[in-house]
């Protein structure tokens, strides 16, 4: 049985063991617990919050598409443009997720190619 928790910093929900400390993995952020406990083999929740259990078919996928490293596209350009814009965000991206690394195919307000897979956001949101 596992505790829930979820950090507000990282963006990413944890599974912690009762008694293992109430910090985040990635960040040492304190955690928020938002449910008492998880059964993991009856929830089929993946633990590693960094790696989804159907890893392999996303990645897979991802490599179909022969996107990663690609150019610099004018399409792509206009929605981080549009929806830095819309929001009134300074910064708008849209990401890949590929096996070490959050590449960025887009971004308005940023000059980062990529980023490590580990403290961003995107790596929580595929679970």
């Amino acid at each position: 049985m596992l505790r829930e928790a979820f950090c507000g910093n990282c963006m990413r929900t944890v599974y912690r063991a009762t008694g293992d400390e109430d910090s985040c993995p990635a960040c040492s952020t304190p955690l928020v617990i938002t449910a008492a406990e998880v059964d993991v083999a009856e929830s089929g929740v993946s633990v590693n919050p960094l790696f989804p259990e159907n890893e392999d078919l996303r990645m897979a996928a991802v490599a179909r598409y022969e996107i990663l490293d690609s150019p610099a596209d004018g399409a792509f350009d206009r929605i981080t443009n549009l929806a830095a814009r819309i929001f009134n965000v300074p910064i708008s991206t849209i990401t890949i997720v590929d096996t070490d690394r959050i590449w960025f195919k887009s971004k308005h307000g940023i000059d980062a190619i990529e980023i490590d897979r580990d403290p961003g956001l995107c790596a929580s949101a595929v679970i």
